[in-house]
């Protein structure tokens, strides 16, 4: 390398490319330290080119946000990015519904129905599109309810069931109004987080089913539902 400023310059760009991993340790700056000798005249153009990897970065992130600001097509806007011009030919990649890209498709006027991924990709919080009125679905609820109360002898609520379920992590104690983390057995448990969009009608729907057919039974209280095979059980340690 002829100076250090060209050094740092080929370092810095090999590892945006991921080529080689420089260390940041030491200083919090630059990924290189310089000791310049007394009387010693550095180039005109040494701190511009020591600065070079920051502009670069700082250039890259303005042209994202002209990207994601932009209306334009963005094929068109890929081709000019990598290649320098852009599309050629007769026909239009995005001319038709099944080529065609989000910008497009934003200002399309045709009857054509947007595809269903770019319609979640456009929703502000998708939620989970599940039927939950089919079969499949009641049997699949019922099925992971049972799991979990075969996993937990002394039973558990509807509301702990459903908190599971969905994925949550914390619950908020009756008993002095803090928010407290899920017991490790139902933080850690297979089942948490398989169905996010639970909602309470359908754990009750399954407690009902499940009762019906003689497989779990609420406690005198009404608070917690046990498997029948436990609460016939006689009291254990677990």
């Amino acid at each position: 390398m002829p100076d250090p400023a060209a050094a740092w310059t080929a370092l810095a760009a090999l590892h945006d490319l991921g080529v080689v991993d420089v260390s940041q340790a030491g200083n919090r700056r630059t990924l290189t330290a310089v000791r310049v000798p007394d009387g010693t005249a550095l180039p005109d153009t040494f701190d511009a080119r020591m600065r070079a990897a920051r502009e670069r970065a700082r250039q890259d992130l303005a042209d994202l946000r002209d990207w994601y600001s932009a209306a334009e097509c963005a094929t068109e806007a890929f081709s000019v990015y990598f290649t320098g011009s852009p599309l050629g030919g007769d026909g239009h990649v995005c001319a038709t519904s099944a080529t065609r890209c989000s910008a497009c498709w934003a200002t399309d006027v045709s009857a054509a129905r947007t595809p269903r991924l770019l319609q979640a990709l456009n929703t502000p919080r998708p939620r989970p599109a599940v039927h939950r009125d089919s079969e499949p679905y009641r049997r699949a609820a019922d099925q992971w309810i049972y799991a979990l109360l075969w996993d937990n002898y002394r039973g558990l609520t509807p509301a702990m069931i459903r908190r599971v379920l969905r994925g949550e992590e914390t619950y908020l104690s009756r008993k002095d109004g803090v928010r407290r983390p899920l017991w490790p057995r139902l933080l850690y448990h297979r089942l948490r987080g398989v169905d996010p969009g639970i909602h309470s009608s359908d754990v009750l729907a399954a407690l009902q089913r499940l009762h019906a057919d003689d497989h779990v039974l609420p406690t005198e209280d009404g608070a917690l539902w046990r498997l029948r095979r436990y609460a016939e059980q006689p009291p254990q340690e677990v």
